[in-house]
Parts: C-alpha cells; structure tokens; sequence
C-alpha cells in the first residue's frame, strides 16, 4: 500500500468500514511510514475533538437568555432616540450654538486683531471717497478726500 491509498482509506478506516486484510495492511504501512503516521495520529486527534464537541450538552437556556438580552437592547433605547421632535430639537439647538458661538470667535478674534495693529477705520467720507477713487472710471479720481489738506 502506498501513501495515496492510506489517505484515501484513513476515514474508513477510523469507523471500522474495512475488512481486517486492508486493515492490518495499513497498519503495517502506518509503522513503516512516518508520514502517513503522522496524519493517523494527526486525523484520529481531530476526531476525538468533534467526537467530544458533539458529545457535550447544549446549555438549554442559551437561547431563551439571548433572545431576553435582545429584547432589553430593543427597549432601552434613550428618549431621544424614540421621538424624531426631541432628535430634530436637539440637533437644531446644537447648530444655533454653534452659529452663534463661530460669529462670537470671529467678532472678538477682529477686535483683538485691530487693536493689536491699532488701525482705525475709515469714517463714512472717507469711505465713499475711498469707493469712488478706486472706480475705474476718469472722473471720479478727484472725489477723492485727502486727510492732509
């Protein structure tokens, strides 16, 4: 018998469906071929693992137990998640804040910026006349009011 023939028989041969001449040729073979040993005694180990895992009771209260925890989940839920007004509110009341919070930075961070560079702005004449020089247009650049006169 060669190495093939033993891995073909190997799973007869763990539930006894051989005939004793097979049997003790792969015996035989098993003791002269180290290989094919150690797929016996690698196979037989695997099928007392199964043998054993098929063997042991099932907790009969597993399944009534997981389905309760489920349950649980299900109606723990916060009341927040439950009422689609109370969610919209809250998300609401969080971009408000938020708004309202990015203006307040950006208006006191200005005010710390112009203080800092002390630079004054320009009155409302200085404006206009500062909007009416910078127009492209030839007859508006004498509008422009010079401080120093």
């Amino acid at each position: 018998m060669n190495c093939d023939n033993i891995k073909e028989l190997s799973f007869a041969y763990f539930k006894d469906e051989i005939d004793v001449e097979q049997r003790q040729k792969i015996e035989s073979h098993l003791h002269s071929c180290r290989s094919c040993s150690n797929f016996y005694l690698f196979t037989k180990m695997n099928f007392a693992k199964i043998e054993e895992a098929r063997l042991k009771e099932n907790d009969p209260y597993f399944y009534p137990a997981l389905m309760a925890k489920i349950e649980n989940q299900n109606t723990s839920s916060t009341l927040i998640s439950r009422n689609p007004v109370l969610r919209l509110s809250l998300v609401s009341l969080i971009l408000l804040i938020s708004i309202f919070s990015g203006l307040f930075i950006g208006n006191y961070s200005a005010e710390l910026y112009n203080s800092s560079t002390n630079i004054t702005e320009p009155t409302s004449e200085q404006q206009l006349g500062l909007d009416l020089a910078n127009n492209e247009i030839d007859i508006f650049n004498d509008l422009y009011i010079n401080d120093d006169e």
